[in-house]
């Protein structure tokens, strides 16, 4: 999981999943997606962005954040019969 730094409130930044198997880049994920949810927010207020692939193996979401804040953010891949999901990081806001 690749977050941006220096997020600003209302900047489209772009967040990307670099996804591999046995050390090679997977390029035929059945589907990627990034949860983003607002520390302290309800669980209804998650959002789930389906992930589109922009390079080998990666694939990636733009995303605008309309208010300041800290943020968690995580990946659910599907590929080759597995499901992977990825402990939710911190993204501030600001």
């Amino acid at each position: 999981l690749d977050l941006p730094e220096n997020v600003k409130a209302g900047q489209e930044v772009a967040i990307q999943v670099t996804v591999t198997q046995e050390g090679e880049p997977v390029n035929d994920a059945d589907d990627v997606q990034i949860e983003i949810w607002k520390v302290g927010a309800d669980a209804d207020d998650h959002e789930f962005i389906v992930a589109e692939k922009t390079g080998d193996g990666v694939y990636s979401i733009n995303k605008t954040f309309r208010e300041p804040g800290e943020y968690k953010v995580m990946y659910h891949v599907t590929a080759r019969g597995t499901h992977v999901m990825k402990s939710a990081e911190t993204l501030i806001v600001q």
